[in-house]
């Protein structure tokens, strides 16, 4: 199943961000639950499930995941795994890798999630990956993981309004969520210090754009942010 495929396979079996339970992030109570060895949130013990593809996660255990990374030593927003350019590489030598090539491209993704656990882009890679491998088992359960992750951001607002927008952890999770949804989008509208629109070039059941914050991006300034590199796709996705 090639990448295209898959996302619109995606868009028939996931559950829309405004027909599930709108779950704000609580930080403070996220902090608390991920720190308490006593948690069923307890992060370390969530993390490594996450990393092995437990299957048996929720999409609760997402939402403490997910918001709780930022409370993580390894969350930098900022700056790119040093595996990025070796995914770019295996593209770069040939834009249909065979079954071995993906072997080496699914280690290259799992180093870059021990840094940046959450990436749509790089979990849709697996899933491509372990379908040329053949591997159907690890290709569902990283569709599912992929599922589970833009759902944890479409439930965390509605994205219709400024005051109930989607939380992202990194700047590329909005691009890739658009792209997730199917969607085509316009310049994004900075509306506030850490909210933007994103408008929409076709409405989709009446809707315009969607809202985005990433607020949480500024708890880890660093003194000297990296240049995000963009442009980079495969069959149409993100892949950088």
């Amino acid at each position: 199943m090639n990448m295209k495929r898959l996302l619109l396979a995606l868009l028939v079996a996931m559950p829309f961000g405004g027909m599930a339970q709108i779950r704000i992030p609580d930080d403070d109570a996220i902090e608390r639950l991920t720190g308490d060895t006593a948690s069923r949130f307890f992060y370390p013990r969530m993390m490594s499930r996450y990393l092995h593809c437990d299957s048996t996660l929720t999409l609760e255990d997402y939402h403490y995941l997910y918001y709780g990374y930022i409370f993580q030593p390894d969350y930098d927003p900022w700056t790119s795994p040093a595996e990025a350019d070796s995914v770019l590489s295996v593209f770069w030598r040939n834009e249909n890798p065979t079954p071995l090539e993906c072997r080496q491209l699914v280690e290259y993704v799992h180093r870059i999630m021990l840094r940046e656990p959450f990436s749509p882009r790089h979990i849709n890679l697996l899933i491509y990956a372990y379908g040329i491998m053949g591997d159907h088992e690890m290709e569902i359960k990283n569709f599912r993981r992929l599922e589970y992750l833009m759902e944890t951001i479409m439930t965390s607002g509605t994205g219709l309004k400024e005051d109930s927008p989607w939380q992202v952890l990194y700047f590329n999770h909005i691009e890739d969520l658009i792209l997730y949804l199917d969607l085509k989008q316009g310049k994004h509208v900075l509306v506030s210090r850490s909210v933007e629109y994103v408008p929409l070039l076709e409405r989709r059941n009446g809707i315009k754009g969607y809202y985005f914050d990433f607020g949480r991006l500024y708890t880890r300034l660093p003194d000297r942010p990296e240049k995000q590199k963009r442009g980079a796709t495969f069959n149409g996705i993100r892949i950088r």
